[in-house]
């Protein structure tokens, strides 16, 4: 792919670097400019001003179906007073730490190519120009009500840098077209793109970096290009085509903001944000799963201010769940009625609501992986060593005392009830990616949780089908895109 620099005037540029063109804008915007349509094209006109050259250079290079940089979304996003202010409040405590030895009520911060030239600034500089998305531009900060805020955002024209400033910016420069690859010659052919959410932080995520990897390279093959983004890519969502949630979700919590943004702007997205709604409350599983009939363990919905009252229906053993917990987290088990009452109480502080089920001993959970109202694998979750749960979260020191082992089972193998009551419940919750944990005792079968965001790693999940499995989730995802015709 070609690399245009485009300015007002050749003499404008005063870099050297290597593989990129440089080129004028007037000539920028001739009809027989050769190899137009696989080119990006960095605008360094002196002024993105409406109907200006600046203007008209991004305008031509997105009509040619060029990638500019910056995009006319971009021009117009700076000068947004509620996305500044949201960006501001966004990075309010980044802000105000980065700025806290500045003594005047005001301060300017210049940001080249995501760098700035004090390291001080180095990280606010980076979070800035991921939402600005912009190659420079400056940043007005004013300090009132005792914090700082962003007044205003503007680009900064090549004339402008700094002398002092130049060889930093240089250096700057060479490294940002360096490792955003903007100097690859290799021709890309993907139709769509894909933006896969995770958590870096996550100790325990839903797929390890192997099983990243096989997404990204399964995408491939379905004319998708996967790229891994975190909760620090907000502004980005609507460079692309398709979401993809792997970090653990919870309503309260980025997964679900990304989500609901990306729906809301037409994305595909896996998980919906109505799936996170659905799964993540055990209270609204409970009344799905009695409506619809389906087996559960004996459970009660006790409230924070009459459970006493209800004791006398609670049998024991019992296991006593949040309606928010997720991966074995916010389940307790009470053998008896003071083991009860002071679990009860400490789950009370964060709750008015908590689900109580009889204890129904297996050695193993079904897990039953479902998309689109499809088995998609099946696997045995053994319960951790010497421990009544897959995971026992009090252990640290041996993963094979913290976390069960697994067995991978072909979805033909799997007991026919099973594999019903799975395909029922998650039904209920839509028709995206889900983990449907149940216990088998004797006869029965219950239904236990509808997981939205299930595991799927490498030597796990994907045991039996490898990167088959990987690639019918591509798959899924180059089906949907297609029906909804979201490639750009």
């Amino acid at each position: 792919m070609r690399n245009i620099i485009v300015v007002d005037q050749l003499k404008d540029w005063p870099f050297k670097i290597d593989k990129l063109e440089v080129i004028g804008a007037a000539d920028y915007l001739k009809e027989d400019v050769p190899g137009s349509g696989r080119v990006r094209v960095f605008n360094f006109c002196k002024s993105y001003r409406y109907q200006s050259l600046g203007y008209y250079v991004t305008l031509i290079a997105e009509a040619r179906g060029d990638n500019a940089i910056p995009s006319l979304m971009a021009v117009e996003d700076i000068k947004l007073t509620s996305l500044t202010q949201a960006v501001s409040e966004d990075l309010q405590e980044l802000i105000d730490k980065s700025l806290k030895k500045i003594v005047s009520s005001k301060f300017v911060l210049s940001v080249y190519f995501k760098q700035n030239v004090a390291k001080q600034y180095e990280r606010l500089a980076k979070q800035l120009a991921d939402r600005f998305q912009m190659p420079m531009f400056q940043v007005e900060f004013v300090y009132r009500n005792k914090k700082w805020c962003i007044q205003d955002v503007s680009p900064v024209a090549l004339k402008d840098i700094p002398e002092a400033h130049l060889e930093y910016v240089e250096k700057f420069a060479k490294s940002y077209f360096v490792t955003k690859r903007f100097t690859s010659s290799q021709r890309v052919t993907q139709e769509y793109d894909l933006a896969i959410l995770v958590d870096e932080k996550e100790a325990d995520p839903p797929s390890c970096k192997q099983a990243l990897a096989n997404f990204i390279e399964a995408g491939k093959k379905f004319d998708i290009r996967c790229e891994l983004i975190t909760k620090n890519d907000y502004s980005r969502l609507a460079e692309f085509d398709a979401l993809f949630v792997r970090a653990t979700t919870s309503v309260d919590n980025f997964t679900y903001r990304f989500s609901r943004r990306a729906f809301v702007d037409g994305l595909v997205v896996i998980d919906d944000p109505m799936s996170i709604i659905r799964c993540s409350n055990k209270i609204f599983l409970y009344e799905a799963l009695k409506i619809a009939r389906l087996p559960t363990p004996n459970s009660l919905v006790l409230q924070k201010r009459t459970y006493k009252e209800k004791l006398g229906q609670v049998t024991f053993p019992c296991v006593l769940k949040l309606p928010d917990g997720s991966f074995s987290k916010g389940v307790a088990k009470a053998q008896n009625v003071d083991e009860f009452l002071k679990l009860a109480e400490n789950f009370f502080t964060t709750s008015d609501l908590l689900l109580v089920q009889s204890f129904v001993p297996t050695d193993f959970d079904w897990r039953i992986g479902v998309l689109d109202q499809q088995p998609l694998f099946a696997a045995k979750y053994y319960m951790a060593k010497g421990h009544w749960q897959v995971y026992n979260w009090t252990k640290t020191d041996s993963v094979d005392e913290w976390y069960g082992k697994t067995q991978a089972v072909a979805i033909k193998d799997v007991p026919p009830v099973v594999l019903d009551a799975a395909l029922r419940a998650s039904k209920l919750m839509g028709n995206g990616l889900y983990g449907v944990d149940m216990k088998q005792y004797q006869d029965q079968v219950y239904v236990i949780e509808v997981n939205d965001n299930p595991n799927i790693d490498v030597g796990v999940e994907d045991k039996l089908l490898g990167k088959g499995l990987y690639e019918t989730i591509m798959k899924k995802f180059a089906e949907r895109l297609n029906q909804t015709g979201n490639g750009k």
